[in-house]
């Protein structure tokens, strides 16, 4: 006589767990056979942390009557927000676009440069703040100028004011090693130009006058600059990489430069952005008699366009009825590219476009409408952006006030699906 064996309980709760695993898989692959959106939503929301945080004033968008503009902005390491204005305001804020009132006077700081100034440029690191732009010279024209603030104090760059020119872009690198780029003009010419720790660096680009923009610092410790030469009616996109020495890497490009015009037309760069693989995009704006688009640009790491991406390299997306300019470019830990700028909406009327793009260059269509986001009411002009570690946009730049017809600055954060981040 035989007897038969019963499955302990143990064994039993095991292929239960087995079972409800296996259900629960096929679910999912149902799920994301019959719905990819849901899969693709699924995957850019994973990319980010996911923290609360407060509504960003009534309607996404807070106009700062204390500036007449901003030109930059940044993120402190406990996620407050530092705003530059265009006159050297200092101003930051909390997360829900309040002004922190425990800095500065009253959360501003104003920084006497004794000359009038025009901040183009701002870094954040950790609590110090570094400020860039030019200074009005007595007599007329302008110098390169910055400062360092840290704890309210702040020190002035120690850039001679003899020199004609301003400052673009600002950064530091791991070392602590502060870099400038921007233009110095001689001889009635401008010239691209970088500073290492303060000492000027000019780039010869051809015979025609060219102008650096932007910088990013790779993880080598190169430094790569961006911005663009002008040769006759032609602008080209101009970039150069430096070793941490100063010197021209000549690795990249040719002797360390890179000069690339694309589709016989001017192409502008305004913000530089680097991959994970070491590619670089530039983003800016690309045109020829008729109107300017925006543009973005993506080199291999070696300094040649990179063929895969766009056309040959270059990708324009058309937005608005008159010139488009990219002045952010960000991207996301999944490689999609993040691009902010001012698009030209006719009746003399200026708006905040986004675009989102795959890594390849295709518009991301699940966001905005069919991959672009256009925020028009109030004559918005933006001039800097900063992508949040929750993946949601800060956009600061100039509006006009609709009733006083003053300039005012403004701060404007996007979802990431492009809407405002209303409450």
């Amino acid at each position: 006589m035989t007897t038969r064996q019963r499955s302990s309980p143990s064994l039993r709760r095991k292929f239960l767990r087995g079972s409800l695993l296996i259900l629960s898989l096929s679910l999912l692959l149902i799920l994301f056979f019959l719905f990819p959106g849901w899969l693709a939503e699924w995957r850019d929301r994973s990319v980010f942390l996911n923290y609360d945080e407060p509504s960003f004033g009534k309607e996404g968008v807070i106009s700062y009557p204390q500036m007449s503009g901003i030109a930059a902005l940044g993120f402190q390491s406990d996620r407050k927000i530092i705003l530059g204005g265009t006159d050297f305001t200092l101003m930051r804020i909390l997360s829900d676009g309040a002004k922190d009132m425990a800095f500065g006077k009253d959360g501003l700081l104003k920084v006497d440069l004794e000359r009038n100034g025009q901040l183009n440029a701002l870094s954040v690191k950790g609590e110090d703040i570094l400020a860039a732009g030019n200074c009005e010279k007595e007599g007329g024209g302008a110098f390169p100028c910055g400062v360092r603030v840290q704890a309210g104090q702040w020190e002035r760059f120690s850039l001679p004011e003899s020199e004609e020119g301003c400052i673009r872009a600002i950064g530091e690198d791991h070392r602590g090693v502060l870099w400038l780029a921007g233009t110095l003009t001689k001889n009635r010419k401008r010239s691209f130009a970088v500073w290492r720790n303060l000492i000027p660096i000019v780039v010869d680009f051809e015979k025609g006058a060219s102008e650096a923009t932007s910088l990013v610092i790779q993880p080598d410790g190169k430094i790569v600059v961006g911005g663009f030469s002008q040769q006759g009616a032609i602008s080209s996109i101009a970039l150069a990489r430096f070793q941490t020495s100063g010197e021209l890497d000549l690795s990249f490009g040719n002797q360390g430069k890179v000069i690339t015009a694309f589709r016989s037309s001017s192409n502008f760069v305004y913000s530089l952005a680097l991959q994970k693989d070491g590619k670089i995009l530039a983003g800016g704006s690309s045109g020829g008699t008729a109107n300017y688009d925006f543009a973005i640009a993506r080199f291999l790491s070696s300094g040649e366009p990179d063929a895969t991406f766009g056309f040959g390299g270059l990708m324009t997306l058309p937005v608005g009825d008159g010139d488009d300019i990219i002045h952010g470019l960000h991207l996301y830990p999944n490689e999609k590219i993040l691009a902010m700028g001012a698009a030209d909406l006719g009746s003399l009327q200026h708006g905040i476009a986004l675009g989102r793009f795959q890594s390849e260059g295709k518009l991301d269509s699940r966001f905005g409408e069919e991959g672009v986001a256009i925020f028009s009411s109030g004559g918005f002009t933006p001039y800097a952006s900063a992508l949040q570690a929750n993946g949601k946009l800060l956009v600061a730049g100039q509006r006009v006030d609709e009733k006083s017809g003053q300039f005012r600055g403004f701060v404007a954060r996007f979802q990431r699906n492009g809407n405002l981040d209303r409450p």
